[in-house]
Order: C-alpha cells, then sequence, then structure tokens
C-alpha cells in the first residue's frame, strides 16, 4: 500500500516540475527582454494591447515618419508584441530619415491592359508582396498590401474630400468594398463617393518615406482615380440591420498601372478558393480608428497603414455573440476576431479580409469587411465580414469575366 502512494506521490511530483518548467518558459518567452531604440534601458517583448506608451505613441497626430520609423524597430519576433518601456513613455521614440541612404527599387514591370473577358489579373500578377513573413506590431510596411485603396468622398462641389471606407484592388477597372460604402446614410454623413486612392501608405505625408535597417526606402506617390460607376449588389438593402449582400463593385474612369505599390489581390477562384476558411488565421488591413483611450481623446483613424491578423470564428458561436443585438447571420457571411484590441473598426469597412496560400504564394481576399460594434475591439465579439467566395458568380458576371 505505501509502495503504491510513494509511487503516486513521485509521478505527481514529475508532473509538477514538468508544469512549473513549462510555465517558466512560457512566461519567458512572453515576457522576453528587448533593445529599445535610442534608450539604455531594455524592454520587454508585450502584446501591443497591453503596452501602454506604445499605443500612446501610435495615437499621437500627426504622426510623423521618425515616429513610424520607431514604432516600426519596436516590433518583435512574437505576433502582435512590441518591445514595451517599463517607464509611462519612451525616452526619446525618434528616428529620423536619412536620405543618403535611400534605396534604389526595381520597379515592377507593368503588363498590358486588359479588358471584357480578360479583367482579371492572371494568377502571375496578382496577390504579390513579400510581406507574407510580418512579424510583430500592427504596422504595416511601405509596400505591404499593395491591393488596400481608400475611398474618397465630397459632401458637396468645392468641399474638403474626406475618407471613408477601404476596398480592395482586383483588377486594373475594378476595386471591391462593401455596400454599405457607397449606398445608404454615407452618402448623407461624408457624401458623395468621387475618387479611389491607391499607393497610399501615410495619409499625413506628401511623401512616404521609412527608415530601414538597410537603408530609407520611400514610396511613390499615391493615385488617385475617380469613380466611372457604383455597383452595390442587387439584393443588399441598407434599411436592414443584418447586412445581407453587403458587397460592392466600384469601375475606376481610367485603367490602373500596377507598381510597387498598387497590385491587385487574387480573388477565391478555383484552387484559391480551398480552405480560406478553415480556422486559418486572416489578415485586415486599413486605416481605420485605432486609438484605445477614447476616454481621454476619443476614436481617431489612423494616418498609417495598419493591419491585424484575426482568428476566424465559428458561425453559431458569432450568433450567439450578436443575438443581444437581434442579429441573424446569413449563409453570405463569416465571422473572424473577437479578441480584445484586435478588430477591424470603422473606417476599415469595404477592407479586404485575406487569406495567405502558402501553396501558391498568394493573397486572396476571402471576405469583405461589413459590420461589428461600436465599440470595435471588444473581447468576445467578432467583426462580420462578407464572403466573397459566395458572391463569385456576380462579381465575374459584372466586370465580364465569366
Amino acid at each position: 500500500m505505501w509502495d503504491y502512494f510513494r509511487a503516486r506521490v513521485k509521478i505527481w511530483s514529475i508532473f509538477l516540475i514538468l508544469f512549473l518548467q513549462l510555465s517558466h518558459t512560457n512566461s519567458e518567452s512572453i515576457l522576453r527582454g528587448c533593445d529599445i531604440p535610442n534608450q539604455d534601458e531594455r524592454g520587454v517583448c508585450r502584446p501591443t494591447s497591453d503596452c501602454k506608451a506604445y499605443r500612446e505613441l501610435l495615437n499621437e497626430r500627426p504622426l510623423k515618419s521618425d515616429k513610424i520609423n520607431f514604432l516600426k524597430q519596436l516590433q518583435c519576433n512574437e505576433e502582435n508584441s512590441v518591445c514595451c518601456t517599463n517607464e509611462e513613455k519612451y525616452e526619446n521614440p525618434a528616428i529620423e530619415n536619412d536620405p543618403s541612404t535611400k534605396k534604389e527599387r526595381a520597379h515592377t514591370v507593368s503588363f498590358e491592359t486588359r479588358f471584357g473577358g480578360d479583367e482579371l489579373p492572371t494568377l502571375k500578377e496578382c496577390g504579390n508582396f513579400l510581406g507574407n513573413k510580418i512579424i510583430g506590431g500592427e504596422i504595416a510596411g511601405i509596400d505591404d498590401y499593395p491591393w488596400t485603396a481608400l475611398l474618397v468622398y465630397e459632401s458637396s462641389a468645392g468641399s474638403k474630400p474626406q475618407f471613408g471606407c477601404g476596398g480592395g484592388l482586383i483588377s486594373r477597372n475594378y476595386v471591391l468594398t462593401a455596400a454599405h460604402c457607397v449606398t445608404g446614410p454615407i452618402t448623407e454623413t461624408k457624401g458623395s463617393l468621387m475618387r479611389v486612392r491607391l499607393g497610399e501608405y501615410n495619409t499625413e505625408t506628401a511623401e512616404d518615406c521609412i527608415q530601414e535597417v538597410d537603408g530609407l526606402d520611400c514610396a511613390d506617390p499615391p493615385v488617385d482615380i475617380d469613380v466611372m460607376k457604383v455597383i452595390p449588389h442587387p439584393d443588399y438593402s441598407s434599411d436592414t440591420r443584418h447586412k445581407y449582400h453587403d458587397i460592392a463593385l466600384i469601375q475606376l474612369a481610367k485603367a490602373t498601372n500596377y507598381t510597387d505599390f498598387i497590385q491587385p489581390i487574387c480573388l477565391p477562384m478555383n484552387d484559391l478558393a480551398t480552405g480560406i476558411m478553415n480556422g486559418n488565421s486572416l489578415t485586415v488591413a486599413g486605416w481605420g480608428r485605432t486609438d484605445m483611450f477614447r476616454e481621454t481623446r476619443g476614436f481617431q483613424p489612423s494616418p498609417v497603414k495598419l493591419f491585424v491578423k484575426l482568428p476566424i470564428i465559428d458561425i453559431s458561436a458569432c450568433s450567439r455573440a450578436y443575438r443581444p443585438s437581434r442579429l441573424v447571420l446569413g449563409p453570405g457571411q463569416v465571422c473572424a476576431g473577437g479578441k480584445k484590441s484586435e478588430d477591424t473598426c470603422p473606417g476599415d469597412s469595404g477592407s479586404p479580409l485575406m487569406y495567405f496560400s502558402r501553396k501558391d504564394g498568394k493573397w486572396v481576399c476571402s471576405g469583405v469587411v461589413s459590420l461589428g460594434l461600436d465599440e470595435c475591439g471588444t473581447d468576445g465579439i467578432p467583426g462580420v465580414y462578407t464572403r466573397v467566395d459566395t458572391y463569385m458568380p456576380w462579381i465575374l458576371s459584372t466586370i465580364g469575366a465569366d
């Protein structure tokens, strides 16, 4: 009897030692030490949502390039984590651009314009950028997600243009967005959709440059293209809370040229349509509001392109989360996110929900940002997105590529 008891105690002791070792290892990896630029005291890698000094700096306005350089160098190897100071603020949060180190780019060759049945880009042309190895933080690289678009509205002739939604370039002539971004109440609050801006990075700087470790990297000037036609899905209604069929196409007044900073994203067709919603982590990039300190300054849109990685959420769990709001989800919708401070927000509406196909090495547009709570980033409440694969027949028919 005593031998049995001693054996059981010995086994439990071994389990306890292993558990403590694993806990210690995990805590060390989460709270790994790191170097802060311009500061002797080292910091600790923490999730961006847990680093007040980082959030405060990210929400400064205007957010100048020296601050963006500093913020990008705080990124740790862990996803969505940055090097956080133990003090209230970073000592000297600025890294100036050095024009003498400016890098020369081998610019992307522009392909011939296509029309009719050849409207969509080939697999070689779409979903390309080397940023699929993004680490930590939430500030995108200067040429990351080159299909992201900003929609420009004007309330009256001669009024100051303002940004209201995002979108994704799917061909030289078309941008995919949400229907609520082109029709309904937004036409009263923002005005008429006039232009689409492509190739933007920082809306507050005339020239976008980032000081990388290997030199100064500068973007081409953004391109504004007039809107020829807005095409919301015919079954969309802005009068319903459910936002079924919340998808639209914007036809550009002229074809855009592809560059390092303007590229189309792939659509979920053929092999690219498989595996997108099978528990994968998806990504959204845009200029949505980011301020986590709304008590002091209110929510503000980000001037610089941000990204966030989001887990797919089971549709039944998502339906339960929205039951108090009497929101009934349909087959053309999908949910993602639901973690505190990690979500899409107003200003991201219409932006693409993206999936990286490792087999093909391509980024695919799997969804469109549709709706969520006003207090975005609420723990346990995912965002709702329009599934693009459900609407592929309508998209292909509308642009004449079926």
